[in-house]
């Protein structure tokens, strides 16, 4: 009877590791993959910014280009 108690706790515990290894990769990754988005939202923010500021800047420099 002990060991079988002995046998099986031995079992959950091997159980509850593996389980917990998994977790902590499960939540590592969903972290990567958070980190990836918020970097990639924030690129596509720079590039609007970037595309809104040049605008007005190519208009003034075609206006010039045709005044001269």
């Amino acid at each position: 009877m002990k060991k079988k108690l002995k046998k099986r706790n031995q079992s959950l515990v091997r159980e509850s590791q593996i389980i917990r290894k998994s977790k902590e990769h499960r939540i590592f990754e969903l972290q990567k993959m958070a980190e990836q988005s918020v970097d990639s939202l924030r690129n596509d923010w720079e590039r609007k910014l970037h595309n809104a500021e040049a605008g007005p800047e190519q208009e003034k420099f075609g206006l010039q280009n045709r005044l001269c």
